[in-house]
């Protein structure tokens, strides 16, 4: 079998030009009822609304190299330090983090603002190629976080979690689709979940699971109450491009890659920690 892994292509999204910047924080935040979504596959799963809780749980970011786009998917696990699949963020030219959150606007609304990113730290096991089973990276911003974005955890040694995983990312839902850029979130029952030393396997063949977009998404465990990232998504594998959606994804085991995960997150942090100190008392 081959590792197949594939940049998503953007179209051009409409600018702000000709709005005054007094009305722009007012015209950012929406107002839409809970039930205004539609019903989609991420694949074999559902969108998620705008005011779902999961919306706090993942991040979409986008990448840029030279005049190519791509998306993918993280998730927030410091105030200012994202976690994401390496293939997704090395040499990029530029990224920027999507977040939903109500911060700044009035009742029952929403905005999605852009945070971009400072500094990115590569596993350094990842040489590029699939094989490596270390496709990992750290990505930090230049500002916090929204507050009502979920920082997540890491599946601990000794947590034990529930029998359905819940996947989330901004991929397509086939592979010939060009509806990226959506939430959509599908639970996995534990028979189709492998848990090995370096890697989790996940079994698409009964129609559920990632496609291209939800490189570095989470796989989620349920520890009590509480969503813990139980792996990153690297890759779909297929034997060709028309079933390498439908076959099996692999991600990257976070247990297994915790030390290196916690040392180098808490280490990036602490540097926002200090500029922010510093900015404080006027140095």
């Amino acid at each position: 079998m081959i590792l197949l892994f594939f940049p998503v292509l953007l179209a051009g999204c409409a600018t702000d030009a000709g709005l005054s910047s007094a009305m722009m924080p007012l015209l950012r935040c929406q107002s839409i009822p809970p039930d205004a979504h539609t019903y989609d596959k991420i694949i074999g799963g559902r969108e998620v609304g705008f005011y779902d809780p999961d919306q706090q749980n993942v991040v979409q970011i986008k990448i840029r190299r030279g005049s190519r786009d791509s998306i993918c998917t993280a998730s927030l696990i410091r105030d200012r330090v994202l976690l994401t699949a390496a293939h997704c963020v090395k040499d990029a030219d530029e990224i920027n983090a999507f977040f939903v959150t109500s911060e700044g606007c009035p009742v029952n609304s929403r905005q999605k603002i852009t945070i971009s990113e400072k500094e990115v730290l590569i596993h350094p096991e990842f040489d590029g190629s699939p094989q490596s089973f270390a496709d990992l990276a750290l990505v930090k911003l230049n500002s916090d976080a929204p507050k009502d974005q979920l920082r997540l955890k890491l599946v601990g040694t000794g947590d034990e979690f529930s029998d359905e995983f819940l996947l989330l990312g901004f991929g397509i839902t086939d592979e010939k689709s060009k509806d990226a850029e959506v939430l959509r979130r599908v639970l996995k029952p534990k028979a189709e979940i492998s848990v090995r030393e370096k890697i989790v396997v996940i079994d698409q063949r009964p129609g559920s699971g990632f496609c291209r977009g939800d490189s570095g998404a989470p796989l989620l465990a349920m520890v009590w109450t509480e969503p813990k990232i139980l792996a990153i998504n690297s890759a779909t594998v297929g034997t060709a491009e028309n079933n390498e959606c439908h076959t099996m994804s692999v991600a990257m085991n976070a247990q297994h890659f915790a030390p290196w995960l916690t040392q180098h997150a808490d280490d990036l942090d602490r540097k926002g920690w200090l500029a922010r100190l510093r900015s404080s008392i006027g140095l």
